[in-house]
């Protein structure tokens, strides 16, 4: 299972923390839609460099090139 609040694209909207903001489809994603089963094309884990996670914006590019790389 993908699980939104972990991915590196996603972002927690800090007045709603339950919500979060998908980078990649820039929408809001429901606390019931986090937890789902089916495979998201931009679903990765957060990347950690020098303590500190990578932004999404520098997930998403990295997800870009590697579904770039398989066409």
């Amino acid at each position: 299972m993908q699980d939104c609040r972990r991915c590196g694209v996603g972002i927690t909207v800090e007045e709603d923390p339950r919500l979060i903001f998908c980078y990649a489809t820039k929408r809001l994603i429901p606390a019931e839609q986090q937890l789902h089963g089916w495979q998201c094309l931009y679903y990765m884990q957060r990347i950690i460099e020098d303590g500190k996670p990578l932004s999404p914006e520098q997930h998403y590019l990295l997800k870009q090139a590697e579904l770039d790389n398989k066409k």
